[in-house]
């Protein structure tokens, strides 16, 4: 049972009813602004936004290819931005290669800095400095929720330019609890 799409337009993730972000199609997704997928025969294949270096120089993949777009998706999921957008797929490809991604915290001030490391760690440029499989970044994903508890029962709180307001008037929960991914370590 699914909840709803997330950036459906460029990827076909899921959010599964027990909050669970799951890949829905390992085909290449369809692009509806056109200006960033890429396909064809002697050629990079896939969507310009969330392709790793290596596939943006039509080079071999591993899976720590990726992992470099898990960090796409995840800065995106954390700023409601990508990272690297521009006029065609040519420009986000030169940025993928030698651009560096801002922290996401830098963007949404509400977001623990303990993201920033794993977020930049996913989207190096070379593969070889990248986690090295999604069960360690499962793993410093289950870190960095464990760091949080702890200072959330310690009362230990980020100021927030703007507070949300939940039901009731309640404070809403952050709105990075709800991107817990799960699935890589299963």
């Amino acid at each position: 049972d699914w909840s709803s799409d997330v950036c459906s337009s460029d990827l076909n993730l899921m959010i599964a009813k027990d909050g669970s972000l799951k890949l829905a199609d390992f085909g290449i997704a369809k692009d509806l602004d056109q200006t960033t997928q890429l396909t064809g025969a002697h050629c990079a294949v896939g969507t310009a936004a969330y392709m790793a270096p290596e596939q943006c120089r039509a080079q071999n993949i591993s899976p720590r290819t990726d992992l470099y777009s898990l960090g796409v998706v995840m800065f995106e999921l954390l700023t409601g931005s990508r990272p690297f957008t521009g006029e065609s797929s040519m420009e986000i490809f030169q940025k993928h290669l030698s651009e560096k991604p801002q922290k996401p915290s830098r963007l949404v001030h509400d977001i623990p800095g303990s993201f920033d490391p794993l977020v930049l760690h996913l989207m190096e440029k070379e593969s070889h400095d990248r986690p090295p499989d999604a069960r360690t970044v499962a793993e410093s994903l289950t870190r960095i929720e464990e760091r949080q508890d702890t200072l959330a029962r310690a009362g230990v709180t980020r100021t927030r330019k703007k507070g949300r307001k939940g039901p009731k008037g309640r404070q809403a929960e952050p709105f990075w609890r709800s991107l817990w991914f799960v699935g890589p370590a299963a």
